[in-house]
């Protein structure tokens, strides 16, 4: 795995005196045995201040709850469906209430990683596995980054699991 140095500044605003760090991930496929997919998941701890920290956190917060209340909403439908269909009084119960139930909450994990990915994951930094880097928004901390840490001279070849 690539060991980075990271830059003493927030890597989202480029305020001096990051306080925390944010776990962002990126996502990739490689082939494996027997004609299977691998997939790869890349987690970087990059530095940034306590103001994006708290921003960061309100939009995951956001996606949660909107990712929970679409599940919601669609535990409700499931059951509206079930409850009124013809013998559903035919059914046991904990099949006509738990299946609703099993689906929203399907639904609202779906939701909440595909709201994580859409606005957190690749809003200002990610891994970028074609480049074998970091790739940052923000130009002065990519800049930064690239200096402390030589990056037009690396390559890498990929590490690859055996699993």
């Amino acid at each position: 795995m690539i060991s980075y140095t990271y830059p003493a500044v927030c890597c989202r605003c480029a305020a001096s005196a990051p306080s925390s760090t944010w776990d962002v991930q990126s996502y990739d496929a490689a082939p494996g045995p027997r004609n299977s997919t691998i997939s790869i998941t890349y987690t970087a701890h990059v530095p940034v201040c306590t103001a994006c920290h708290r921003a960061l956190t309100w939009l995951w917060c956001g996606c949660w709850f909107v990712a929970l209340s679409i599940g919601a909403a669609s535990t409700w439908f499931i059951y509206q469906w079930v409850s009124h269909r013809p013998n559903a009084d035919t059914v046991p119960v904990w099949i006509n209430r738990g299946a609703p139930i099993f689906f929203g909450l399907l639904i609202a994990w779906g939701c909440g990683c595909a709201l994580k990915a859409l606005f957190i994951n690749y809003d200002f930094a990610y891994y970028d596995p074609a480049k074998q880097g970091m790739a940052f928004k923000n130009e002065e901390y990519r800049q930064a980054f690239d200096q402390l840490n030589h990056e037009s001279d690396r390559h890498y070849e990929p590490v690859r699991s055996k699993w």
